[in-house]
């Protein structure tokens, strides 16, 4: 469940900014509450790269923490599943 809604959020951030397959993998480590270093050894990369990474991630998103990017996230989740469930015709008018 956790795993499907880091999903959600992390292709809603996708929506508004282009993110990288690095940033949306350290992202999903980040909002699932592993620190800088721990994302870093589970990706294989410096600590530095994660927060460099993270720096231009909250940029991107003009949030300013983990906090930040998952009320963003969740709430460009939900905008992505409410255009979805719009039907067509009421999507064409």
């Amino acid at each position: 469940m956790a795993t499907e809604m880091l999903i959600r959020i992390i292709y809603g951030l996708s929506t508004r900014c282009t993110l990288g397959i690095l940033d949306q993998q350290l992202l999903f480590h980040f909002l699932f509450g592993r620190s800088a270093e721990q994302t870093a050894q589970r990706l294989g990369i410096r600590e530095a790269t994660v927060d460099k990474h993270l720096q231009r991630i909250y940029a991107k998103t003009e949030t300013d923490s983990r906090r930040g990017l998952l009320d963003l996230g969740l709430r460009l989740a939900k905008q992505l599943e409410a255009s979805a469930a719009e039907p067509t015709a009421a999507r064409a008018a």
